[in-house]
């Protein structure tokens, strides 16, 4: 093995030491300024996106929220709104799409790859690489993250729209990718690896023999990178990838090292790897969000779980990229972006009034009848904050999510049973959406409905689709009935969920005091 580097990585000293270079970002002491008092690294793109043109999101959440802000600027982002019930997924549709390391990010493609190119359109046996029958008619695809059951033509009717929805990757003008995983899960039988842990009891009692855990690394993941550049230019031709690694921490690790080192290797390697390709492909960019936040010295730029980034150092991060990347902005989203960050830095008046500002000028702006709606809620405005989510509700009205997000507005200024009128018509034309159980939930508190309220929520918990607001109404509505217990129960869930909460944790302390009296 010769130890001389390869050619292309080679640069004249001359070049490298002249006088003239610019070397303002180059020096430790000129970072002062940019790590403090939150980490603000400095961009030199290598090309611009047109705001206006059609553009891809995928990777992991961080990718979802670039999509978010990119839709509010009237961009061409396609969204996976496909209805689940709550005994199918638990949260919002979009969040099913997520790809956390290379491998599912080329499987992803390349099935998409596959079908398209063959020109026939989507058929129901392009499915059977990717279920797993775990028996009674039920199958878990394993390209997808969550692994919930579902009957099989419901799974291929997703599938399907999947399809549909991965397939908008090979027109866009642009693609951004988040990279968060290199612990994978390999299906030996198959080939192919799994989105996450496969430990549903009944796929693992049929297929655990084929299932192996491995980590990604530096070459695989480059070479699947590689691959996938590859195949999206490969239909509609070259794109620009806009490529990062998420900040967000491993929740777990499953090799035998301490889960801070397992994830400071898997996000070192990942971040080398964007390196080698920024280096290598004219064609793709590296926007620093990893170094955004976890250079932040500051524990606020986290949430309580110590693990998902803040909405205002989310807000920051992706005004970066959008600021440093994108062109062809509408007047109106700098707005929306300038109340965003005006909000979380709580200057309420600033942030009120631009949003004010966006809407008049924007009526059609989702985020920014959602931001007003945020500002009139802070600022005690409840009836104006209904008035922002009734505009949200009309300009999404099969939105699960908007109907959630205005539950509380309606139960503050006594529309408990209007919200409940809403939720289950909602409900009548899309069952058992779980966002839309949330709001029913919080209507029943909010009408004195209280028997139908905990039973919703029984079913809710029963599928694992409770959040942690949900489980402290369900704890007053069981304390409002006598059931201490059961109330202490939804109590020490709110608890869990909400990392212990100041708010979650006095209201604890609070039942525990009323069950030692009555004990």
């Amino acid at each position: 093995m010769t130890s001389a580097p390869s050619q292309e990585t080679l640069q004249p000293a001359e070049a490298v030491l002249r006088s003239d270079r610019d070397i303002s970002l180059a020096l430790h002491w000129s970072a002062f300024d940019r790590m403090t008092p939150v980490c603000n690294p400095e961009v030199r793109p290598k090309f611009k996106i047109d705001a206006q043109k059609p553009i891809f999101v995928m990777g992991s959440c961080f990718a979802r929220e670039i999509g978010a802000r990119l839709m509010d600027m009237g961009s061409d982002v396609v969204d996976f709104n496909f209805q689940m019930a709550a005994d199918e997924w638990h949260t919002i549709p979009s969040v099913i799409v997520n790809k956390f390391t290379p491998a599912t990010i080329y499987n992803e493609i390349n099935w998409c790859h596959g079908i398209l190119t063959r020109g026939d359109g989507f058929r129901a046996e392009d499915v059977d690489e990717l279920l797993y029958d775990i028996g009674d008619g039920y199958v878990i695809d394993g390209s997808l993250t969550g692994f919930r059951p579902l009957k099989r033509d419901r799974a291929i009717a997703r599938r399907a729209a999947l399809y549909d929805y991965f397939a908008h990757i090979f027109e866009a003008e642009a693609v951004v990718i988040t990279l968060g995983l290199i612990e994978s899960w390999w299906d030996s039988e198959r080939q192919r690896f799994l989105e996450e842990v496969p430990q549903n009891p009944k796929l693992l009692a049929r297929y655990g023999a084929q299932f192996h855990f491995c980590k990604l690394d530096y070459h695989r993941c480059r070479a699947l990178l590689l691959d996938t550049f590859r195949l999206i230019d490969s239909v509609g031709g070259p794109k620009k990838f806009l490529i990062t690694t998420s900040p967000v921490p491993i929740v777990r690790t499953f090799t035998d090292d301490d889960v801070i080192v397992a994830n400071s290797y898997g996000k070192s390697l990942l971040r080398a790897v964007c390196g080698e390709l920024v280096d290598r492909c004219p064609n793709v960019d590296y926007f620093p969000s990893y170094e955004a936040v976890t250079l932040t010295r500051d524990w606020s730029v986290y949430t309580a779980d110590r693990r998902h980034v803040e909405r205002s150092h989310i807000a920051r991060v992706v005004a970066m990229v959008i600021e440093n990347y994108f062109t062809n902005i509408p007047d109106h989203y700098r707005d929306l972006t300038a109340s965003v960050l005006a909000f979380h830095e709580d200057v309420l008046d600033h942030a009120l009034e631009l949003a004010e500002k966006v809407v008049a000028a924007a009526p059609a702006s989702f985020g920014g009848w959602v931001q007003l709606a945020k500002c009139q809620a802070r600022a005690g405005n409840f009836e104006a904050e209904r008035a922002a989510w009734n505009k949200v509700s009309a300009l999404l009205p099969d939105n699960a999510l908007a109907l959630e997000l205005m539950a509380d507005s309606y139960c503050k200024t006594g529309g408990a049973e209007a919200l409940v009128e809403r939720a289950e018509n909602f409900l009548a034309r899309h069952p058992g959406v779980a966002s839309a159980e949330r709001a029913l939930l919080k209507g029943y508190y909010g009408a004195g409905l209280l028997r139908d309220c905990v039973g919703l929520a029984h079913r809710l918990h029963t599928l694992h689709a409770m959040t942690g607001d949900c489980y402290a109404i369900t704890s007053r509505a069981h304390e409002a009935l006598g059931d201490i217990e059961a109330a202490l129960a939804a109590a020490h869930m709110a608890v869990r969920v909400e990392r212990q909460s100041p708010e979650s944790l006095a209201r604890l302390a609070e039942l525990e005091a009323l069950a030692a009296v009555g004990r």
